[in-house]
């Protein structure tokens, strides 16, 4: 959960924000990307330039999710910031947009995408045989689910796909899709135990202590927030001495 899953670049004068990976539809990304862009042209621009007469040119955004979760959704989609405005749908142009397109990359979509990047499409390849091989596997097995994932690395090994990163980086993966299946174990274990929680109640007090937990276990603020149903701002009131929301 500590990892990085985006990554942002500069092509000419366009700035591309790429989220890597999103196994999950997530209604609020515009926002998060709203956030994340302004701490960027902060990292770009000299701080004291903004307040000069002169006009300053920025690299234009662009936003894109590449989705592979398990949800049947269209090859592109576009997601808006002013669709989570309050008394969203009224006709007055909103005066603050931000569009994210995303893109299905599970296999057998996009295929124009896919075809283009060897890489792209032996992502979508590798993450195919990992369903395929973790299917109707308890995901609380941590042994049955250890061998699928190291039978899907061998499968794809052996038939070239993603051959040398997967020689290189093997642990590495098996630690990543051990910590994608314990989040989503985690997560039906909260929903189960929830009216316990207080989560389920949707009780602030319940929130915060499942946040504080999660916390005390390592999780990115990021996820906590994700999963306690938290803002930023509320998880602020934990007042914990290592909890950092810049």
């Amino acid at each position: 959960m500590n990892r990085r899953n985006d990554v942002s670049f500069v092509i000419g004068d366009k700035l591309v924000v790429l989220i890597e990976h999103q196994s999950t539809i997530d209604e609020n990304m515009p926002l998060r990307l709203l956030i994340y862009i302004a701490r960027v042209y902060e990292k770009l621009i000299d701080s004291k330039a903004i307040y000069r007469r002169r006009m300053l040119t920025i690299p234009r955004p662009e936003f894109i999710v590449l989705y592979n979760g398990n949800e049947d959704i269209p090859d592109k989609d576009t997601k808006k910031l002013s669709s989570l405005f309050a008394k969203a749908g009224l006709e007055d142009k909103a005066l603050l947009e931000l569009e994210v397109k995303v893109l299905n990359v599970n296999s057998g979509h996009n295929k124009d995408i896919l075809g283009s990047s060897k890489t792209l499409g032996d992502y979508a390849e590798f993450i195919e045989v990992v369903k395929r091989e973790t299917k109707g596997i308890n995901s609380r097995d941590k042994g049955a689910l250890a061998e699928a994932m190291e039978r899907a690395i061998r499968e794809c090994i052996s038939k070239g796909i993603l051959k040398d990163f997967l020689v290189d980086n093997s642990t590495e993966v098996m630690n990543m899709l051990t910590e994608e299946f314990d989040l989503n174990v985690a997560q039906q274990v909260w929903l189960e135990e929830g009216v316990e929680i207080g989560l389920l109640r949707g009780e602030l007090q319940g929130k915060l202590e499942v946040a504080k937990n999660l916390l005390a276990k390592g999780y990115s603020v990021y996820d906590v927030a994700d999963l306690a149903g938290l803002s930023l701002a509320e998880l602020k009131e934990l007042n914990q001495p290592h909890l950092e929301l810049s």
